[in-house]
């Protein structure tokens, strides 16, 4: 369960998520520096991730307040993750009948890993730290919810920052991932626990985009998706916005709060 604490200033909760998001992408933007290879798929890349999210959890273990309660919770797994489950196998689905290069099993494992540490650095900063001091402060609402996908979204809007050629797919990603990390945070706080949000993520991640893992993906990174994959995309992860607001709801109906 999550363990009270004493109420604090909300600007100073606000402030001190903000901060870590922002080391946390301080991170990423020293790992992109000091390993150019680290945006390929290369075990070099898997260890710069590893790295990152073992800082990830310094992060979170610095910070008292926050809770790393990790113990599985399968029928928490499915009840508050089926959606985003899928959602991952309608992508796949839809990659195994297309025309996409399929990878390798060697590059599929390495993918998979990659997928792993993304997956658990991520929800280490925003689910573990930024979603959890948010409801110990705010309550368990639909905003605080709200806000920690909101920021989720937002930092990856860092990547069409890095790469202006990729709108589309940048823009898309934004507005998908609002959707993902609302999912991520509705069965963070229903759980109360770390590890089914990070297995959520994990899957999320390398199933719905696993062709990725082909030997000619560095080559077709550079490239924008049609509007086409823009559409589906967003046929499939927006009605989960719905869903999520749906079931966050039921909090203030149950009068259930921290």
């Amino acid at each position: 369960m999550f363990e009270k604490e004493k109420k604090t200033n909300g600007k100073t909760v606000v402030v001190e998520c903000i901060g870590a998001i922002l080391l946390f992408m301080l991170m990423l933007q020293v790992a992109g520096r000091c390993l150019p290879s680290v945006s390929t798929l290369s075990w070099q890349a898997i260890a710069a991730k590893a790295a990152i999210c073992i800082a990830a959890l310094l992060i979170i273990k610095c910070d008292r307040k926050a809770t790393l309660l990790i113990r599985m919770d399968m029928y928490g797994f499915f009840n508050t993750g089926w959606y985003i489950l899928a959602a991952s196998a309608i992508f796949f689905i839809l990659q195994l009948i297309s025309d996409y290069e399929l990878p390798s099993t060697e590059r599929f494992m390495m993918f998979a890993a990659l997928s792993l540490c993304t997956a658990a650095s991520e929800e280490l900063v925003f689910r573990g730290l930024v979603a959890f001091r948010l409801k110990e402060e705010f309550g368990k609402k639909e905003g605080t919810a709200i806000i920690s996908a909101l920021l989720f979204a937002i930092v990856h809007l860092s990547n069409l920052i890095s790469n202006p050629a990729l709108i589309i797919a940048s823009t898309t990603q934004v507005v998908y991932t609002f959707s993902l990390g609302l999912m991520l945070t509705y069965s963070y706080y229903e759980t109360e626990n770390l590890l089914v949000p990070v297995a959520l993520h994990f899957i999320f991640n390398t199933f719905s985009a696993f062709s990725s893992a082909a030997a000619s993906a560095p080559a077709a990174a550079a490239t924008d998706i049609g509007g086409t994959d823009a559409a589906i995309l967003l046929a499939v992860m927006v009605p989960g916005i719905l869903w999520a607001h749906l079931e966050t709801r039921k909090w203030k109906e149950d009068g259930e709060h921290a």
